[in-house]
């Protein structure tokens, strides 16, 4: 069987494989990153999107205009991304600027050209979670870069056709960047990763069979047919064009590129970036590096989460140094605007006095003691039970809640073991052992505001952030 008559069946035959790499939804295959489509076709449509959005900074979503014919908000396609890129904080029942936001917000007044605006949007988007994964284009990024080595493709030679493929489109028309495209391996490669017979059978097949491939597409497309997965996905009037093809391909490109270095610091990590994109964006003088260091607060939070490990929590034992708990406020925390550094301390002076209590409320026993059999060693700074703290509701999805979760309800004492179980465990033994916590402090967590919805459907959203897939 050729390429061409494997792709044709599986139209043809297979509805599920058809939808699967034709549909722009969630569940689908066809975008590389999800959180571009037909409203945010390339990074530089965030910047349409936020100015949009400012409108509704702290307006009561009551007030939200609607569509005269649907009734539905304006700004609905507008709010996920701009929430999942923490350029708004959700906070108090409305959507507030935050110190990102207000860095864009400076970014976009500026007399800066695409291309510059392209690479400080990309720096402010590395610690996005998008989709519900944080830092979503990094980790996305190396998830699709895995599954294609499983293939045989090295990722010297996968970085060399992004590059190769970037340089070349940028030379062309618009009328043959299409065409241009379709005859290129990485499409292919990049476009059908999920399906591994289609894979393996497009490396062994010859030129010739591939070029069968390629002008059957592009005819279905002339004759506006779109009788295939791939014309029907880039028909002009379709929501994916090959101007996204190509913005997933820099995504990949420069993620790959600091992915690949060892970086110590921001400064090297930003340097590193700028240097490559120079290469195919040529940048006046230094702009943009000036821009990093003016907003090093904002860049520094992002850099620190991007290169974080577990969580923060899972390293040392609590702090003394702020002073008596039982004098301390450890509840109704007002909400913290996590993407600036200045308000760090502030942070972490909550956090320490909330795992100090957790603690001592647990009695230095770990909250899963009834599901496993916990083993303890004594600490060397408290002489008591070695435990660490774990957020019940991850920190990384704070901003998917109008309160703080800094709260001593959504602080877990948990044994080393148990603590690791809840990230690296296969889901079935991490399912069990979430729903066992979610149990025992839902009613704690529904009296601070930070549960609305009834049992079952807070416990699935607590599993989307986890990705337990139990089904």
């Amino acid at each position: 069987m050729t390429i061409l008559e494997y792709y044709k069946e599986k139209h043809t035959k297979d509805v599920d494989w058809k939808e699967k790499f034709s549909g722009t939804g969630k569940s689908g295959y066809c975008k590389i990153f999800q959180f571009l489509g037909q409203n945010f076709r390339n990074l530089l449509a965030f910047e349409g999107a936020f100015r949009n959005f400012l409108e509704y900074d702290n307006v009561p979503r009551i007030q939200w205009e609607k569509k005269e014919n649907t009734g539905q908000e304006k700004a609905k396609h507008w709010t996920v991304n701009m929430q999942s890129s923490k350029f708004f904080i959700n906070k108090n029942g409305l959507y507030a600027i935050s110190a990102k936001g207000r860095a864009f917000k400076d970014l976009i007044s500026r007399d800066y050209d695409d291309d510059e605006k392209w690479f400080v949007l990309y720096l402010l988007l590395l610690n996005s979670y998008f989709v519900l994964l944080p830092n979503y284009i990094i980790k996305k990024t190396y998830n699709i870069i895995e599954s294609i080595s499983e293939f045989g493709y090295s990722v010297d030679f996968i970085k060399n056709k992004l590059k190769e493929y970037i340089n070349e489109y940028n030379k062309l028309t618009s009328a043959d960047r299409r065409v241009f495209t379709f005859r290129q391996d990485l499409f292919w490669i990049l476009s059908f990763y999920k399906d591994p017979n289609f894979i393996e059978l497009f490396k062994i097949s010859t030129e010739e069979e591939k070029r069968c491939l390629y002008d059957y597409v592009v005819g279905n497309l002339q004759d506006k047919t779109y009788l295939d997965v791939i014309s029907y996905k880039y028909q002009n009037s379709g929501s994916y064009q090959i101007n996204t093809f190509l913005e997933e391909c820099k995504i990949l490109y420069f993620t790959m590129i600091v992915d690949c270095a060892k970086i110590q610091n921001l400064d090297e990590y930003v340097n590193l970036l700028y240097d490559e994109y120079c290469v195919m964006y040529p940048l006046r003088e230094r702009k943009v590096i000036d821009f990093v260091v003016e907003y090093s607060n904002i860049f520094n939070v992002i850099y620190k989460e991007i290169k974080g490990g577990i969580e923060e929590d899972i390293i040392g034992d609590f702090d003394y140094s702020y002073g008596n708990p039982e004098e301390d406020p450890v509840e109704d925390v007002e909400k913290i605007d996590d993407t600036d550094s200045n308000n760090e301390e502030k942070l972490r002076k909550v956090s320490t006095i909330l795992k100090r209590v957790a603690k001592e409320r647990s009695q230095y026993r770990c909250e899963l003691e009834d599901l496993n059999m916990c083993k303890y060693f004594t600490s060397k700074d408290s002489s008591k039970n070695y435990l660490e703290i774990h957020h019940l509701i991850p920190r990384e999805f704070s901003n998917e809640y109008d309160k703080s979760i800094e709260v001593l309800g959504n602080y877990i004492a948990l044994c080393p073991h148990c603590h690791r179980l809840l990230h690296f465990a296969v889901d079935r033994e991490r399912n069990s052992a979430l729903t066992y916590l979610f149990n025992k402090h839902k009613d704690e967590l529904r009296k601070l505001e930070l549960l609305y919805k009834d049992d079952e459907k807070e416990l699935k959203k607590l599993k989307e952030f986890y990705h337990i897939d139990c089904e």
